[in-house]
This record gives C-alpha cells, structure tokens and sequence, in this order.
C-alpha cells in the first residue's frame, strides 16, 4: 500500500486540470487491499489513519481499533543498564509520520511516537525505508498531480466539482476520483482487470481538530533514525 501513488506513472492523454493552492485539510483514510493467491485463498486487509495538512505540515497517525488483538512486539531488544531508551524497535506502524516544509524548502520527515514520548529524526536517505519518495507536492496531494493531468476522464457521474479519472494498460488499471475544491483524491483504486487484486484508498473530509496534535509532542525526547540501527 505505501507505494501505491506509483501506480500512476502510467500514462494517458487528457485535458485534466489541477489548481495549485492546497486548503488545510482533515481526513479519514481508509486503506484496503484484496488479493487471490496462488492457493486459490482470498486475502484482504483494511486499516485507518487519521490525516492532516496545514501550509507547511502534513500529519498522518494509524487508529487502532479497541478490539484489536495484543501481540508481542519482536522487534524490541531491550536496552542494556545504563543505555535507557536505547532499543531497537523498528515497527513504525503505530507511530505518527510528521511531513514539515521548513522556510527554506526543506522537506523533513518525523516518526512520533506518542505514547513514548518519543521523536524519531528520518534522514533524506531513509525517507523510502516508510514509503516516503521525498516529494512535498506529493505528500501535499497524496499522489503526483503532473500524472492526474495525463489521466482520461471517465464518462463516470461524479459530484459537482470532482471528475472521475483512470489509466488502464497491460491488464492493469488505476482510477481517481478527484476533488478540485479540496485539492485531493477522495478515492485512488489500482488493480489487475481479472480482479486478481485490488487496492483501494478511500479518503473522506473531517472537521479541522481544536488543536493540532504536533503541539503536545513539543517536549518528547528526540532520537535519530540511525541510532536505532546500532
């Protein structure tokens, strides 16, 4: 799923346009995937992220369902006595990933796990070990506008100021359902057309939250990525 935007570099003629100015968003994002494997066995998966974009921050956090079942996490060694904190926990899937676009146009990437109070510095070089290409424009839009204006437009019924887009090639097929007024995509579905597998981001617009959640996080103690690699 996290690379699924690269399904888009496929390419098609149309006359498609996107504006430029990206409002502040929330949104609930709904991951799905499908596949038949080769057992003739069905699997599918489903997860959610709560998601955030303001001028210069773009924030997105797993939700974790109540009745979600404990596991043993493997990938802790505990720290030795007298390196506190020091572990080897390399399972981000819970934590936060803060995209921030500082003054000068640097793009940094933060892992943030809350409940440790903990912020994990990503360097350039490590930005693809989570699914991060490094591009603010697509971390903006989740997906690379300059391949939606090369996308047909489907003949599709969509809402008042969204447009329905596809690419289909090579027994594959990507479709978007594009937002102009909230400058995203409110559906992106990729897929084999024998219906061998299926991939599906679904995002819905919530309400702006009474405080950003970075704001709480000003305190935690700050790690290196590379640190967790020792």
């Amino acid at each position: 799923m996290k690379y699924l935007v690269t399904a888009l570099m496929m390419v098609v003629s149309t006359s498609f346009s996107v504006a430029a100015t990206a409002p502040d968003m929330a949104a609930l994002v709904t991951y799905e995937t499908r596949v038949v494997t080769a057992e003739g066995v069905t699997k599918s998966t489903q997860f959610q992220e709560t998601w955030l974009r303001t001028a210069n921050r773009v924030w997105s956090e797993r939700l974790v369902p109540k009745n979600a079942q404990a596991e043993a996490n493997k990938g802790m060694q505990p720290s030795a006595k007298g390196h506190e904190g020091h572990n080897h926990d390399m399972n981000f899937a819970l934590a936060a990933k803060s995209i921030e676009r500082t003054a000068n146009g640097e793009v940094k990437l933060n892992l943030v796990r809350m409940k440790m109070q903990q912020i994990i510095a990503m360097g350039t070089t490590d930005f693809r070990e989570i699914g991060f290409d490094g591009s603010w424009d697509n971390a903006v839009y989740m997906i690379d506008r300059q391949q939606l204006k090369q996308m047909k437009k489907r003949s599709t019924p969509a809402p008042a100021g969204e447009v329905w887009l596809e690419n289909r090639k090579n027994g594959m097929y990507t479709m978007v359902l594009w937002s102009e007024k909230l400058q995203l995509p409110k559906v992106i579905e990729t897929g084999h057309e024998n219906g061998g597998s299926w991939s599906r981001v679904t995002i819905e617009a919530k309400p702006m939250p009474k405080e950003m959640p970075w704001i709480s996080t000003a305190g935690f103690r700050q790690r290196d990525y590379m640190d967790l690699l020792d």
